[in-house]
């Protein structure tokens, strides 16, 4: 999040981003355990493709996402397990 963007951070907006990254970690976990509980999954061409997703996003390159994460020390489950996240929550609230 830091890393893309060019404003110099100030103490306070880094204090305001870790209070808005727990939250969605909260969040995140709070999701995946209700997809357990239904028995949702995200599996297979539907991650493949969120992924190829993020890799345009981020213009790191088809096959190189897990890569551009390891290089800025990001855990690449941490990524997946988002993704899962916010799939499978959609899955919820729209089935």
């Amino acid at each position: 999040l830091i890393k893309g963007t060019e404003v110099k951070i100030t103490p306070e907006m880094m204090k305001d981003v870790r209070r808005k990254v727990m939250e969605q970690m909260i969040d995140e976990a709070l999701q995946l355990q209700i997809m357990k509980k239904f028995d949702i999954t995200v599996e297979g061409p539907e991650l493949d493709s969120a992924w190829g997703m993020m890799e345009e996003r981020l213009e790191v390159g088809k096959g190189q996402l897990e890569n551009y994460l390891k290089e800025n020390r990001i855990p690449i489950q941490l990524v997946k397990d988002q993704i899962k996240s916010a799939l499978g929550w959609h899955k919820y609230i729209t089935e």
